[in-house]
Order: structure tokens, then C-alpha cells, then sequence
């Protein structure tokens, strides 16, 4: 089963990004965390095929949460988005550097939200470039 670790102390940010999720897949188990700290653990331990965090979380912020997370050798290859309101122009690329693979700006656009999330799970990544393949053996009708 696919599952996937939301850090957000807000409640209600963790709740939305759920139900965008359901709409991907019922199938996807959603594990929330009000603090990078407790997620940090479960997420090393459990290996979730996908990390969505928060950048201004209470303690660990999202950054030292990336940071620390990445330097646990089974995490490397775990795909992570950060969603922020912070105004930072710098901040998306610190995240970059901290190993964050993609990066919104909220408020959460609920259709470019759930093509972000697709497109970082292997799972699905897998079977999208399978469909490809797929679509690209059939012979093209002219238009």
C-alpha cells in the first residue's frame, strides 16, 4: 500500500492535503504530524513513498527536518514537497539544497497540488511511463 507522511501543525492544512489525496487513490494510507520531530522518526522507520512538509513548523522547521531525513541512507530516494506561505525568495532553492524534490506556495491550489503529488510518487510515475510506452507502440492515425 502506498503511503504518505503530511507534516503540518495546522490541522486543518493536514485535513485538506487528505482529501486531495483520497482523490488520487483511496488506497493511500495518510499518516499526519503536527512536528518534524515526531515525524522524523516514523518516516525513517516506515520509508513512505512520499514526504509532504511544511516549511514553518513549531521546533524543526522543514528545512532541518529535510536535512535530517536525507542523512539517513534509505530516505536519499524518498521523493519530499514543501509547501509554504513564507515569502522567502530564497527559501525554494534553500530547499533545493536541503534535498527537497518540489516545492508549492500555498494557498494550496487543490488541481496543482494533487498533479504534484502524482507526479513524486514512484508508483504512479512507474505506471505513467508504462502507459507512455504503451501509447507510443500504437501507430498514429493522421489528424
Amino acid at each position: 500500500m502506498t503511503s504518505i507522511a503530511i507534516i503540518d501543525d495546522v490541522k486543518s492544512n493536514r485535513q485538506i492535503l487528505g482529501k486531495i489525496i483520497e482523490t488520487i487513490d483511496s488506497n493511500i494510507a495518510v499518516h499526519g504530524f503536527d512536528r518534524a520531530e515526531r515525524a522524523l522518526d516514523w518516516a525513517i522507520n516506515q520509508s513512505p513513498d512520499l514526504v509532504i512538509t511544511d516549511y514553518k513548523l513549531p521546533g524543526l522547521d522543514g528545512i532541518g527536518f529535510v536535512e535530517r531525513f536525507r542523512s539517513h541512507p534509505k530516505s536519499r530516494d524518498i521523493p519530499v514537497l514543501m509547501m509554504t506561505m513564507a515569502d522567502d525568495l530564497l527559501l525554494p532553492t534553500r530547499a533545493h539544497v536541503a534535498g527537497v524534490n518540489a516545492f508549492l506556495l500555498r494557498p494550496v491550489d487543490h488541481y496543482l497540488t494533487r498533479v504534484r503529488i502524482i507526479s513524486l510518487l514512484p508508483r504512479y510515475r512507474s505506471r505513467k511511463r508504462l502507459r507512455l510506452v504503451v501509447d507510443n507502440s500504437q501507430p498514429h492515425s493522421p489528424v
